[in-house]
């Protein structure tokens, strides 16, 4: 009993032995393994330059910078835009009776697109051409009217003539009944007549006078109207006496004033009939809509029978002979920009084409929000293959060609704002390098510092290649 006891006590240091070099071990290659880790996690900046393990060589693709001719440009994102449009609207009111085109087709500026229809308006036109007719009536007799009354009043001028040389004859008879009255008064004196005779000469002469008195009297009241009174209370100076044609026409124009007024009225009438069927016929020829320039139809918003009111927008016709390519340049590459610099623009439509436009305006206003300014580049679309809200690429040479290192995109590991990182390659092994970046042109971007003509460039490096790592390369 005491002997297996002695035995045991010395087998449990045994036990402990062992189990304390199985946690050492645990330990240690626990450690190892979280060096492992964190040695493969590591970026390529914070890489070992210490070789890799692996003794065979990892084939890169290379290429070697070299300066060439590079054209300053400036890039950016648009759109087609129309450079005009029109919208063809109602303006009276009508049924749409015919609606001729639909959206996509074309049409020339003149060209009937829609057409309505009013019963109230071809009423108002019937009426119209009644009005003319009947005060095209009236003129014709107040036209009569007149010429009637001036041929009256010329023949008034006659017989006032005809009168004074009447009353001239009868001053002339009575002269002469006065001298036969005053024989007779002297042979009566003498005894040669008889009274009787004598009264019966005075008789004659009495009568004769009282005649003469009637007809200028009767001429006195034939000439109101036609006195020199009359001509000068109508604000007209008197002719001269021996101008007797000015003074016959001046009389009768002053005679016939209320006919003349007469006619004025009827060609007034006439002249607001006309003016009547006009408007009517103008608001008729509302109904038949025209386009007002050649385009395309945008837009068609009504349907054949619906009620139409004015200002009722009918089609929307964008001019397609040209258009606009609208794009943002930042205020600060806008300084570089003028009216009628040359615009090179891709449309994704059509990826093997480059359409030519010209700068038309650049916008005075920069946004507040992104500091954009907008510029529209006019270029022809003679086929009218070009459509509003097409997707275009810009590119603008603003400035002479200088000398430069421009490198792939694909090249670059990381690529901050104005910073860069690459692999270069130096006795066979890599090595990262900073550089300064330029502009981005087409997948190609400028190295403006830290990277000199000749040096051998890692295009498309992969994301397991270490820097110090050994190289095979491929052009």
């Amino acid at each position: 009993m005491h002997k297996r006891k002695a035995r045991h006590s010395q087998a449990l240091p045994s036990y402990r032995k062992i189990l304390f070099h199985f946690l050492r071990f645990t330990l240690h290659f626990s450690t190892a393994l979280l060096l492992f880790i964190g040695g493969c996690q590591r970026s390529p900046r914070e890489a070992s330059p210490i070789m890799n393990l692996n003794t065979q060589a990892l084939p890169v693709k290379t290429f070697i910078a070299k300066e060439e001719e590079i054209q300053t440009q400036l890039e950016s994102y648009g759109n087609i835009s129309y450079v005009r449009k029109a919208d063809i609207t109602v303006s009276v009111e009508g049924t749409y009776e015919n609606l001729l085109y639909e959206e996509g087709d074309r049409v020339r500026a003149g060209t009937l697109v829609a057409r309505l229809s009013n019963v109230q308006l071809n009423i108002q036109l019937a009426q119209a051409k009644a009005a003319i007719t009947s005060s095209e009536a009236g003129l014709e007799l107040a036209e009569a009217a007149l010429d009637e009354g001036r041929r009256q009043v010329e023949a008034r001028l006659l017989g006032l003539a005809k009168s004074a040389l009447e009353i001239e004859q009868k001053q002339r008879e009575l002269e002469e009944l006065e001298r036969t009255k005053s024989d007779q008064q002297a042979l009566f004196e003498v005894g040669g007549v008889t009274e009787s005779a004598l009264r019966s000469a005075e008789l004659t002469y009495m009568s004769a006078a009282t005649d003469l008195a009637l007809l200028e009297k009767d001429l006195e009241i034939r000439r109101i109207g036609f006195r020199d009174q009359d001509i000068l209370s109508h604000n007209f100076p008197l002719p001269a006496k021996s101008n007797e044609k000015e003074r016959t026409a001046l009389l009768i124009d002053i005679n016939t004033r209320t006919l003349q007024a007469e006619l004025d009225a009827a060609q007034s009438r006439l002249t607001s009939a006309k003016t009547q069927l006009e408007s009517a016929q103008a608001l008729i020829d509302e109904l038949s809509l025209e386009s007002p320039i050649s385009g395309i139809i945008g837009t068609r918003n009504p349907e054949v029978g619906e009620k139409a009111s004015p200002g009722d927008s009918v089609y929307t016709v964008f001019e397609s002979g040209e258009v606009h390519a609208v794009f943002p340049v930042q205020e600060a590459d806008a300084i570089a920009l003028g009216r009628g610099m040359t615009v090179n623009i891709s449309i994704d439509a059509y990826p093997n084409e480059e359409f030519s436009a010209a700068i038309d305006r650049i916008s005075p206003i920069v946004s507040p929000q992104s500091g954009n300014v907008t510029v529209r580049a006019l270029l022809p679309n003679r086929r009218g293959r070009l459509q509003p809200g097409m997707f275009a690429r810009v590119r603008v040479n603003t400035g002479a060609p200088h000398q430069g290192i421009t490198i792939p995109l694909s090249a670059l590991i990381e690529k901050r704002e104005e910073e860069g990182t690459l692999y270069t390659v130096r006795g066979g092994r890599a090595f990262i390098k900073t550089v300064s970046l330029g502009r981005q042109t087409d997948g190609r971007i400028e190295i403006t510092d830290n990277l000199d003509a000749g040096e051998i460039v890692i295009d498309e490096p992969s994301p397991l290649l270490r820097e110090g790592e050994e190289l095979s390369l491929e052009e």
